[in-house]
């Protein structure tokens, strides 16, 4: 396959030879890029070097390296996902779309690797993960008191409702294990976001 011919073509071709290399990733390779995230830079893997390394994990599928193109693939794919607003919702096992829509507007724009981070971290909860607010446009964002630059703007976040001692404490481990590094704790709910335009840290919604 010829990777300059590919260089010029349509990003719906490219998208297919992504999710072909796909294939031969598995889930915990999706929760292994949460997990890592935040020591793993990504965003600047062009889409030429995954075309190739998605062409020799299909070419030498019994290469020792293969495991290793294939989360590399996993990785570009979950950043290429956000840029077009795709996400594979078959792939989120306890979460749908529609839980993080904005009710002012009924919009929703959500951040790929936020999503399974969160999908992962429900998992490890085994609670259900109750989403009181996900993505604000910014008239909501106002209207609920949210700070100027909130991550819930920009799909980077969501609030889970908290009813009880224990179930925080079992939200709370599994988004610690997950890879979030960014949590705010109320009586009523959890928060946590990705922003890394933020410094890691967990708050209480009384100090702030």
């Amino acid at each position: 396959m010829n990777v300059q011919i590919l260089r010029i073509g349509n990003n719906y071709v490219k998208i297919i030879l992504i999710s072909i290399g796909l294939l031969t990733a598995t889930r915990f390779s999706l929760a292994l890029y949460a997990s890592i995230y935040e020591w793993i830079e990504i965003r600047n893997y062009s889409i030429s070097l995954i075309i190739s390394c998605v062409q020799l994990g299909i070419s030498f599928p019994w290469h020792p390296c293969a495991t290793r193109f294939a989360i590399l693939v996993s990785f570009s794919y979950s950043r290429l996902m956000k840029q077009i607003d795709l996400i594979d919702w078959d792939r989120i096992r306890f979460f749908r779309k529609s839980e993080f829509v904005c009710p002012c507007c009924g919009e929703v724009e959500l951040d790929a690797t936020f999503v399974l981070k969160l999908d992962l971290a429900r998992e490890l909860a085994a609670v259900p993960f109750v989403i009181t607010s996900g993505y604000r446009c910014l008239a909501h964002n106002a209207e609920v008191g949210g700070v100027k630059q909130s991550a819930h703007m920009a799909g980077l976040a969501a609030d889970i409702a908290c009813p009880d001692s224990v179930t925080r404490l079992k939200i709370l481990r599994g988004l610690i294990v997950a890879g979030f590094r960014r949590i705010g704790i109320d009586k009523n709910f959890i928060h946590c976001d990705v922003d890394t335009t933020k410094p890691n840290n967990v708050w209480l919604y009384g100090d702030r």
